[in-house]
């Protein structure tokens, strides 16, 4: 493997590939944003137990968040390896925002995905990022 950074993605999608799999990774990314969710409420209930009460009853009830915290982290790590394996990159969990790598007029560049968007229908350049999202004309 090369090293990190710029370096070229394991594989270039088409555009018809990539919108081929958005119906497939929709519901997978779904399901992170819920765990993640429920994960970041679960640290945040964690944090509000008093520092000095954890060793008595409240001390079982840390232990159960802390549980379900790697549970959900674990859970959520399980679905984002979809992505990873086919070298998509999911850029931002609430926004649900995934970048698939392709080409485009002889350079690599990424088609942009939003969760809440029907299909595919923005790419950007590798550094440009979301807010550099230009629409595809097809």
């Amino acid at each position: 493997m090369g090293t990190m950074g710029q370096s070229e993605p394991a594989r270039l999608y088409t555009l018809d590939e990539a919108r081929d799999l958005v119906s497939h990774l929709r519901p997978i990314l779904a399901a992170v944003q819920i765990e993640h969710q429920q994960m970041q409420e679960e640290i945040e209930q964690l944090h509000q137990l008093p520092p000095g009460k954890r060793q008595n009853g409240l001390a079982l009830g840390a232990a159960k968040r802390e549980k379900r915290i790697l549970e959900l982290g674990e859970s959520i790590r399980e679905k984002l390896n979809e992505f990873e394996q086919r070298g998509i990159e999911v850029k931002d969990i609430q926004s649900g925002i995934v970048d698939f790598p392709s080409e485009r007029d002889g350079r690599v560049v990424y088609l942009c995905w939003r969760i809440d968007e029907e299909t595919i229908t923005h790419w950007h350049d590798l550094d440009a990022g979301y807010m550099g999202r230009q629409p595809l004309d097809e």
